[in-house]
């Protein structure tokens, strides 16, 4: 297998305009990344250098309106709250160097305003492309939250021609619909985030979790992921677990996960 000793140098400039009502960023990023790869192939060692310089730029803005409901007899404050990013990453070929640490992203909502679309840095994913995404909160009147619901949206102004196999680049010109749902009570925490077709409005992938703080020293988990759903490949999975806190210096966890596919 090939090694490599790589080193990465990320300077960056930002400027923000924050206000009550709403918030505007800029951000430039300079991503130079050099691999000193080692390969053995049949017993033969070849070296070689590889240096990139890939740039990102980002403009992310949004806007923060609020209400007064009722719910009963308490009083909550509703938000709504769309957000608007720009970004432009200038195509570099990278194919020279292995993937070693590099996937495609796990689903999460955030990942709509990510400035790369895989994880780790062998392959930082050109584009050039506008999010738009919508949240509403209810916060309790001391202002934590407590209901959460969301849906966003990426359009592509270009092809996407970093991959991370020796595919053709990706031609599409609007990402699925992400929505994000949540809660967040005492003793109650849940996170759940949707994938759904663009084309059908089909699940596509989902992933939630959950926490219920038992008591002050217990706390159960919940954890259950469906990735390519109806698809050949499709796979489900639900993880339970619980952490147990006996005193300042001591605590004990177990975990079980289950395949529902196979």
């Amino acid at each position: 297998l090939p090694e490599a000793q790589s080193t990465r140098l990320v300077p960056s400039l930002s400027y923000g305009l924050n206000r009550s009502y709403g918030y505007l960023n800029a951000k430039v990023i300079a991503n130079n990344l050099n691999y000193a790869l080692t390969d053995n192939i049949n017993t033969t060692t070849s070296k070689s250098d590889f240096n990139y310089t890939v740039m990102q730029y980002a403009l992310r803005g949004g806007l923060l309106f609020e209400r007064d409901i009722h719910l009963g007899k308490r009083r909550y404050l509703q938000t709504l709250e769309p957000e608007l990013q720009y970004l432009h990453v200038p195509y570099v070929n990278q194919s020279n160097t292995p993937l070693f640490d590099t996937r495609d992203k796990s689903l999460d909502f955030s990942n709509l305003f990510a400035l790369n679309r895989f994880s780790g840095f062998d392959r930082i994913g050109d584009t050039r492309q506008i999010t738009a995404a919508l949240t509403s909160k209810i916060l309790s009147p001391e202002g934590r939250p407590f209901l959460e619901a969301g849906i966003g949206q990426i359009l592509y102004l270009d092809d996407r021609e970093v991959t991370l196999s020796d595919n053709e680049s990706v031609i599409t010109e609007k990402s699925d619909y992400f929505v994000k749902l949540g809660l967040s009570t005492d003793q109650l925490y849940l996170s759940s985030t949707s994938q759904f077709s663009q084309d059908n409005k089909t699940l596509v992938n989902a992933n939630s979790r959950l926490r219920w703080d038992y008591t002050d020293s217990t706390k159960l988990l919940l954890n259950h992921i469906l990735a390519d759903n109806q698809l050949p490949n499709e796979k489900e999975t639900l993880a339970i677990g619980a952490t147990f806190q006996f005193n300042n210096h001591w605590q004990a966890g177990t975990y079980w996960n289950y395949d529902l596919t196979d």
